[in-house]
């Protein structure tokens, strides 16, 4: 966690557009003193890969949610009617540098989030957000 504190002035150069969007929409739940643990702490954002922390981002995550171990009635909202794909994809770059400061950046996010978006649109699927590319 400490970390992440230490990355912040760092990603907030690389990635100043998600550096926005993430105190904007994020920070208020996300900083080390909001509602829900350090997304230091998250899986997602030291993956191989930005697949989940899109979904994560587009779909939202239900809840319950558990805030410091105890179980709230909390749920992150959808994001994928609010940004578009190269929102999100600066946003990832961003919450990668500040909170996986020690992984390398991932590649082609902006793409990865447009075939996420194109999968829940495919036949017998229902799309969970209105579309916003």
């Amino acid at each position: 966690v400490s970390a992440s504190l230490s990355a912040e002035p760092a990603a907030r150069l690389a990635a100043p557009a998600g550096a926005r969007l993430f105190a904007g929409a994020c920070a208020s739940c996300h900083e080390s003193d909001g509602a829900i643990a350090s997304l230091a702490l998250n899986s997602n954002l030291h993956g191989q890969t930005a697949d989940n922390a899109i979904q994560a981002i587009l779909r939202g995550i239900d809840s319950p949610a558990a805030v410091r171990g105890v179980p709230e009635e909390m749920a992150m909202p959808a994001f994928a009617a609010a940004f578009g794909d190269a929102e999100v994809a600066d946003l990832l770059a961003y919450m990668r540098a500040r909170f996986a400061p020690d992984k390398a950046a991932w590649g082609q996010v902006s793409e990865a989030v447009g075939r996420a978006r194109l999968s829940a649109t495919q036949p017998g699927q229902t799309p969970r957000w209105p579309m916003r590319r």
